[in-house]
């Protein structure tokens, strides 16, 4: 296989945080699928083989997340990239592009490494011959963003690359049908990635248990490769199967200790079967990779909670519902902790604004016509009435919903 030429390697402005956890690695602007979706695939996979590193890459379809990213001319913007990478929960993202360099199947490809710090990116780019080049081309880039030491990407001979960056195309566009038939599942029975790839196309094709095998058998074909187990989880999870669920999240973590949603997943499980110990440790091992997700610092509020530790869920819920007025589970629950303590004011503000934000929420009402009652007055104990009552509409409506 002929190596890529590295051409250039600029850096316009030092990144202020070398280690920092989470990588959003974009789609690239490129006219073939190879270098548009599955170098930036491959980028991933290494990534997440290096320690304390998590890569995470775009779930919107591919046409989309090139036209936010890219103008016309295929150069990058970073004002959206900088968007996408905070809705992401990302330290950093990696964009690029490529285009043709003369000689058939050759390109050149301009990497563009963006932080959180506003400053203009860092760049850097090669010369490639041909497809064939691009797992070691990725490799080499994983190096550049996260220099330290990596496992070389999964096994992806050229012959295979075309088919399975189309099959992630049509699977990111949500056609599975169209995707299972890209990728045969008897011509390439011993590729992890593509295991891994016709296992999400079942899972959306509600077809579960053909998914589970073929999750399993991506992890037995890769043990290294963490989100096979990250999916299994996911379908146990919606199959009812919390225990099964929260060890295949376990797994994933295992395998990759830096992956923050099966951290996040495997915590909310054991919060809700009572091994409070074992959440705890698990969401604050999430919140350290992510300290600013709202996700994770609700969840583990709710954990403290539970484990009758609410003075720190309230401390706690108090710092995330003043950095996020929107989020209405976590002044549910702040108010009831506060209803619990006698608060009953501050209770009621809290449930007031849950109610706003969450107009459907029967338990919303209920605990707002609590604090309410408490407080006495006749002005309350009238609003009071019309919040349970209205609360007993909604379980009502909800009831009737039901199956």
């Amino acid at each position: 296989m002929k190596r890529f030429a590295v051409f250039i390697f600029v850096t316009l402005c030092a990144h202020g945080g070398a280690g920092a956890d989470t990588v959003l690695v974009a789609d690239f602007r490129a006219e073939r699928d190879t270098l548009s979706l599955g170098l930036p695939y491959l980028v991933a996979r290494v990534l997440n083989n290096v320690s304390g590193c998590q890569a995470i890459l775009p779930d919107a379809p591919p046409q989309d997340v090139v036209a936010r990213l890219y103008d016309t001319e295929g150069l990058a913007e970073f004002n959206e990239a900088a968007r996408l990478r905070v809705e992401a929960g990302a330290d950093r993202i990696l964009l690029g592009r490529a285009a043709p360099s003369g000689a058939p199947g050759a390109s050149t490809v301009f990497f563009y490494l963006a932080g959180a710090d506003g400053s203009r990116p860092e760049a850097f780019g090669a010369d490639i011959a041909e497809d064939g080049c691009i797992p070691a081309l990725a490799e080499w880039a994983a190096g550049k963003i996260a220099p330290a030491p990596a496992r070389t990407p999964p096994p992806m001979p050229p012959a295979l690359l075309p088919v399975f960056s189309r099959g992630l195309r049509l699977l990111r566009a949500a056609d599975p049908e169209r995707a299972a038939r890209a990728l045969p599942a008897d011509a390439h029975p011993r590729n992890a990635d593509v295991r891994f790839l016709l296992g999400r196309a079942a899972a959306l094709r509600r077809k579960p248990y053909a998914a589970l095998q073929l999750f399993t058998e991506a992890t037995n074909l890769d043990p290294s490769f963490a989100s096979p187990a990250y999916r299994e989880g996911l379908l146990w999870a919606s199959l009812d199967r919390p225990s099964l669920a929260e060890a295949a999240f376990d797994r994933a973590a295992r395998i990759q200790p830096s992956f923050f949603e099966a951290l996040l997943e495997s915590g909310i499980l054991k919060t809700a079967r009572g091994d409070f110990a074992a959440a705890e440790g698990t969401l604050r091992r999430a919140l350290a990779m992510r300290p600013i997700s709202a996700e994770a610092r609700y969840r583990l509020a709710d954990c403290l909670a539970r484990a009758g530790r609410e003075n720190q869920a309230r401390a706690l819920l108090a710092d995330l519902v003043e950095a996020r007025r929107d989020l209405g589970p976590a002044r549910l629950l702040l108010a009831r902790l506060l209803f619990q303590a006698g608060d009953y004011a501050a209770a009621e503000a809290q449930a007031r604004a849950a109610a706003r934000l969450m107009p459907n929420d029967p338990d919303a009402r209920t605990l707002l016509a609590d604090a309410l009652s408490r407080q006495g007055g006749y002005n309350r104990h009238a609003e009071a009435a019309v919040q349970l009552q209205r609360a007993i509409w909604l379980r009502e409506r909800g009831a009737g919903a039901a199956p």
